[in-house]
């Protein structure tokens, strides 16, 4: 029986690859022995995971199934930074305090330079928490 397509000749199909479906497998595992044991399909990758000594492997394989890669990663905890707590200031606050400061410390280097003796006054905290003015 002859096919009647293209003048009674069969047209060859076009060879399409075939295309795998690589997932990633996630398998628990105990111990580093028993990632190395396990077996993995051709072309595949697998992730073995021991979280009770910190591991995780990752093993793959070539195409033909023949060589494997076994890769080994520790697993730390990452812990979140701590938010500072209320004994830290802005720097607008402390360019305000700096600021107050310097100006206090000038009244004070203005009246000494002036030898005690100018009109303006400066406030000294006795201990009897009076204050007093001394001109």
């Amino acid at each position: 029986m002859a096919n009647n397509y293209f003048g009674g000749y069969t047209q060859p199909m076009p060879m399409q690859p075939v295309q795998r479906q690589n997932d990633i497998i996630a398998v628990p595992v105990q111990g580093a022995q028993a990632a190395q044991n396990y077996l993995v399909g051709a072309g595949n990758t697998v992730i073995l995971t021991d979280f009770s000594s910190g591991f995780i492997w990752l093993k793959s394989t070539d195409a033909n199934g023949l060589f494997s890669t076994l890769r080994t990663f520790k697993v730390n905890e990452v812990t979140p930074q701590q938010q500072p707590d209320g004994n830290f200031i802005q720097r607008a606050e402390f360019e305000q305090f700096q600021q107050n400061t310097n100006s206090q410390l000038q009244q004070i280097l203005n009246y000494l330079n002036a030898g005690g003796k100018n009109n303006e006054s400066v406030a000294v905290h006795k201990q009897s928490s009076d204050v007093a003015k001394v001109q």
